[in-house]
This record gives structure tokens, sequence and C-alpha cells, in this order.
């Protein structure tokens, strides 16, 4: 924990890596609700609204390390962070089920919002473990990776039951207006931090 939380980079990644998780699992857990029953997608069009994701996910993995590259690492993982808010954005614009019609604009919306969505996790995630697996000494690889994980996954045993509990009492669009409100929060602050200016090759002159 000190190796990770008094680095000058790893710090920052960390902390907002634990908030972003905080969101993320608010919106995974209302998203399942939103899409059945506020858009009422059936089973068919909820697998193609998920499998959408992977997609995204395996375009952004394929370009993640020439993001890297030509942006820096920082810089790479600052855009892929400011992207999943209107991901989500944009399923939330999508209009409910009255009838058969609308189903068809609201899959375009939801295809594409999680096209987006996977397609920021693919560019990043390579680039964050890279990172992290980069700066760590041997002997600590494994402590710094069960401490980010630990801490990710108590975040997403606090957002998901968070996510449910807010969509129960005030609606499934209230919940993911507050989960975006998180994503973009984390985007902005990612953005702005001196994480931003992390680069690989900097790291090896040190």
């Amino acid at each position: 924990m000190q190796w990770v939380y008094q680095h000058q980079y790893l710090s920052i990644l960390a902390l907002n890596t634990h908030v972003w998780f905080l969101f993320h699992s608010m919106t995974m857990t209302v998203l399942v609700s939103f899409f059945l029953i506020e858009l009422g997608f059936d089973a068919s069009l909820f697998g193609f609204a998920l499998a959408a994701a992977g997609v995204g996910a395996i375009a952004g993995t394929s370009l993640s390390s020439r993001a890297g590259e030509r942006f820096g690492v920082g810089r790479a993982m600052a855009s892929s962070r400011i992207l999943y808010a209107p991901a989500v954005i944009l399923i939330a614009l999508a209009p409910p089920a009255i009838n058969s019609e609308p189903q068809n604009i609201a899959i375009i919306f939801a295809v594409v919002g999680q096209l987006l969505y996977g397609f920021s996790m693919g560019i990043e995630g390579p680039l964050e473990m890279g990172y992290r697996q980069f700066v760590t000494p041997s002997h600590l690889q494994g402590r710094m990776n069960a401490t980010l994980r630990s801490i990710n996954r108590s975040a997403v045993v606090i957002g998901a039951p968070l996510g449910g509990a807010i969509a129960d009492g005030q609606g499934f669009l209230t919940a993911l207006w507050i989960s975006i409100a998180g994503l973009a929060l984390c985007g902005l602050w990612f953005s702005l931090s001196s994480m931003r200016k992390a680069q690989i090759k900097e790291v090896e002159e040190i």
C-alpha cells in the first residue's frame, strides 16, 4: 500500500480507478434492468446490446498499444476515461419501449453506447496494466496487484447495491444519470491530474 499510494502517478491511477469501479458497478447493475424493463428488450436484443461492448473492447484492445505510443500512456488513458460518460449518456437517451418501433431506435442507442464503452475499456485496460507493472519492482508485483484489485472489488461491493437501491427508490434513469455524473467526474479528474503526463519512456530514465 505504501508503494501504491505514495507513487507520483500510480497513486492517482489507483484512487481514480477505485472511484471508477464504484460508478462502473452502479452503471452495470442498473443497465440490466434498464434494458429489460425500461427499454423493453427481449432476451435477443439484450444479448446484442451486451455483445456490442465485447466488440468495442476487441477493437479498443487492438489499438491500445498504438494509442499509447502515439499519445503517451497517460494521455491515452485519460482520453479513454473521458469517453465512458458519453457512452452511458447515449444509452440513457434511448427511447423507452411503447411498441415495436421505438425498440428499433433504442437498440441503436444501446449498441452504439455499449460499443463506445467497451472501446474505452479496451484502450485503457492494457495500458493501465502495462504501466503499473512497468513501474513496480518485481518483488512488489503481486502485492501491488492484490492491493489494487482488492480495493477495486470492494468498490463494486458498494457500488452495485447502491445503484440498485437508487434505481428502486428513484427510478432507472435517475440512477443512470448519477452514475454518468460519477464517470464524468473520474474522467475530468484523470485528465486534469499529473497522471496524464505519465510516459513509460520517462520511467526508463529514472
